[in-house]
Order: C-alpha cells, then structure tokens, then sequence
C-alpha cells in the first residue's frame, strides 16, 4: 500500500496539479526571528510513509512543502539572520575557521588537498554512472574529461532491474571498479522510500542482529549476478589489481551492498577482505547500528563516506527508524575542499555528532555537488 501511496504523490509531484492553495511562508521565517526548523522535504517524507489514504489535498500539502524548502533555504543562507540551535551554525561556519573549530572536536581531522584530489577523482568515476552508456564506453561525459585518472580500461556496463552500473581497470592506481547511478527515476524513489527492514539477504553471513534497508537490498540482489561477472571478468584480466565499488546517493548504498557480498561470499578470494576500498558520495543509511558496526569491522582497506554539509539524503532513513550510518565520514563543510573525516562515535550510535549529526537543518540542492564535482548532471 505504501508503495502505491508513494508512486501517486510521485507521479502529482510531477505533474504539479493544482489541487489547492499552496502552504504561506511561516510567519517566523517571513520575521527572521531566530526559530529550529526541520527540512519540509522530511516532512513530506514522514508524512507519505505514514499514510493510509491519499487525497488531493494532502499532494497539494506536499507539492508545497517541496515548493517551500527553496524559499526557507535561500533566506537560511542568505542573510543569515536567523540561527539554528545548532552546536554548528549549518549557514555560515563553513569556513577555514570552520574547520578548525570542528577539528578541535574529538575524533576529528582536516583532509589533506591530496586526499581531497583523491576523492574528486572517484567523484567523478561515481557520477558518469548516470551517463549514456555509450558516453561511458567513449569516456567523454563531461566529468570523464577531466577526470586525471584518464579513460578506463575494459569498460563494461549494465542497465538492469531499474539499476545502472559500470567497471573498469585504472592503470595508474592498479585498480579495478564498479560504480553505481543514484536515483533517476520513479521507480528507483520507490526503492528509497521503501523504509521496511530485513536480515542480510544471504543467511548465515552476518550478525543476527543486523538488519537492512529492504528497498536497497533487494535492489541489489536482484543485479548481484551481473555485478559478480563484471567483478570476477575484471579480476581474472588484472590479477594483482584491487577493487573500489563507489556510487552516489542510491549507487552509494547499492557500492556498499556490493562490497559486502564480495566480503562474505569470497567469490573473488583475493578481495575478500584488505583489497576493497568503498568511496560513497550522499549515501543514505542502510541498516541498523549493528549492520553499520558489521561493515565498519570487515577490514576493508578503505571506507569512506562522503557527506555534503546539510545534504538532506545521508539525514535518511531517520534514526528513529533505527537506522544508522557505518563509518568513516568525510564531511565536506564549504567549496568541495574544507573537508574533515569524522570518527568520534560510540557503541550505541555509530555516528559522529560533531559533523553530519550537528545539523539539524537538510538542503536537496547539497545533494547535486561533491568534491566540486556536479552528481547527476554532469553527462
């Protein structure tokens, strides 16, 4: 039913019908009065996965609300005269000073230049996954030009299930990949919002305590077979080659769920463990806090997430839902280079509260830009 319920208000928000007067800018907002507020897009959200009828006027109620977050951010960042209750001010700390302040948290550190050009670089590999395939295949979406990693070798590519995928060799870094699209559809939202959970897909693998997010999980077992060919046909042409899976938004959860099956299963027994590294850029939360500990504690040669500021997507599913995010976050504050990695958590949150979790206030736009690199757009 709630799938139903999501597809209806999906297809009305496409449509934009005019079914009643939009929601009025609140009166706090229109007086700059210093006020918390929470992103209308969450709103939306709690509202649809909570309902059990739709009505033409509640569409109109979250047409408006969508119509509204545009107003409140740009007021929010553009006078900012109004200040959120928030160890962090999310609109203007975002400057060098930021950083430092940030950094003086525990648990946190500022990001080298290198390691910020290093992760421009797989930005760029994770968003040409929206591309036309035969872009991929030429290399010369937008992003692929500039990318200084250079064309891929033995591109392979994969429109499937709702799904798009690619993989490659990098020759300078000796390293094979797959990289996943994020949400381009209606049907790949309907995967997002679908906020049930379930036990790992393959039994006996992981904790009995872990649990996931439905939606992704079964997106990806429904590729996982395709995905395994890509990696195993890879792996045979480089034999010493290590293996990055990366993705943004929905790609970012579905490269997550891609390293785990190569880690638990050993399909590839030589990347099983030390030679995967996981680059995700506005990853939503997966599964609960014990699924974020189970990936954390894998030993994987790298994890790490990418977080734009205030992109309201890595605020998904919510925590009182019971999900959790696994680490390692990098948290980009301003221009795509203020960055910190955030590791100051603990056993019952897995979650850094002096970088994502300090902000209480979600941006949509946020969603669209990583490491200066535009996600989505840039074919």
């Amino acid at each position: 039913m709630k799938s139903a319920i999501v597809a209806a208000v999906l297809t009305a928000l496409v449509s934009l019908p005019a079914h009643a007067a939009p929601v009025a800018l609140p009166v706090e907002l229109e007086a700059r009065a210093p006020i918390r507020y929470v992103s209308p897009i969450a709103s939306v959200v709690n509202k649809w996965i909570n309902t059990a009828n739709v009505t033409a006027e509640s569409i109109a109620y979250a047409k408006s609300l969508l119509e509204l977050d545009s107003k409140i951010e740009t007021i929010y960042k553009g006078d900012g005269k109004i200040e959120p209750t928030t160890p962090y001010n999310p609109f203007v700390n975002t400057t060098k000073a930021g950083v430092a302040e940030i950094v003086g948290a525990s648990g946190t550190a500022a990001a080298s230049a290198a390691d910020v050009a290093f992760q421009r670089n797989w930005a760029q590999i994770a968003t040409a996954a929206y591309c036309d395939p035969s872009a991929i295949s030429a290399w010369s979406c937008a992003t692929c030009t500039t990318n200084t990693y250079g064309k891929p070798s033995s591109i392979v590519s994969a429109d499937q299930n709702d799904a798009r995928f690619y993989g490659g060799y990098i020759a300078s870094s000796n390293q094979i990949f797959i990289a996943f699209r994020g949400s381009s559809n209606a049907a790949n939202w309907l995967t997002n919002l679908n906020f049930g959970t379930t036990s790992y897909w393959i039994s006996g693998k992981a904790p009995s305590g872990a649990s996931f997010h439905t939606g992704f999980q079964s997106l990806y077992s429904s590729v996982s077979g395709t995905v395994r060919t890509f990696v195993t046909n890879l792996a045979a042409a480089y034999p010493t080659a290590s293996i990055v899976f990366t993705g943004h938004s929905l790609g970012g959860a579905l490269a997550m769920h891609a390293a785990l099956d190569l880690s638990v299963t050993g399909y590839v027994s030589r990347l099983s463990t030390s030679n995967i590294r996981v680059f995700t850029y506005g990853e939503p939360r997966i599964g609960n806090n014990a699924a974020g500990v189970w990936i954390t504690g894998r030993g994987w040669a790298g994890v790490y997430r990418g977080v734009n500021y205030d992109d309201i997507v890595p605020h998904l599913p919510y925590q009182w839902m019971g999900f959790r995010h696994h680490r390692r976050e990098w948290w980009i504050l301003s221009g795509g280079t203020n960055v910190v990695t955030c590791n100051d958590v603990n056993a019952s949150d897995n979650e850094d509260s002096d970088c994502l979790n300090s902000i209480v206030f979600a941006s949509t736009s946020a969603h669209g830009l990583y490491f200066s690199t535009p996600m989505g757009s840039g074919c």
